[in-house]
């Protein structure tokens, strides 16, 4: 049986004349790996058989946006929790009541006025994850502290 199982994975030459695939592939080995499976029975030729086997990304654990309070005229940071793999996360405001725009570099949030926006987080795809986004995540913006009035005499 030339060539060798992907790393996680292990088949096993049963003594019933089967074979047993199983396991869950390691991290690193998305792709497509051909083995060549040999029967014999003593009788010449023997029989030859390619098992490719094709291991595609795996999903990510869920995002979801955790900054969820701000101040309307100040930048809020964004973060978020969970996604898999080193892709890059990046935003997205879907709708709302503050005049919410994304700033910086994208990473933070700044709104107009008191009141929500909706954020969706996307956590990218990298060589062993598919891409993932967040369920869109009310973030609520306080209404920005009045200046002290001085009053001056004429």
């Amino acid at each position: 049986m030339p060539g060798a199982a992907p790393n996680g994975l292990t088949l096993t030459i049963n003594s019933d004349g089967t074979a047993t695939l199983a396991g869950t592939p390691a991290l690193g080995t998305v792709g497509t790996t051909t083995l060549q499976l040999v029967a014999t029975n003593g009788v010449d030729p023997s029989a030859t058989q390619a098992l490719r086997i094709v291991i595609g990304k795996a999903e990510q654990a869920p995002v979801a946006v955790t900054s969820t309070a701000g101040t309307a005229l100040a930048a809020l940071t964004l973060t978020t929790s969970g996604g898999s793999g080193n892709g890059a996360t990046t935003y997205a405001v879907t709708a709302g009541t503050a005049g919410c725009v994304l700033s910086g570099d994208g990473s933070q949030v700044t709104a107009a006025k008191g009141g929500t926006c909706a954020v969706t987080a996307t956590k990218a795809s990298d060589a062993n994850y598919n891409a993932a986004s967040s369920q869109p995540t009310t973030v609520t913006f306080g209404k920005a502290s009045q200046a002290a009035l001085a009053i001056t005499p004429l």
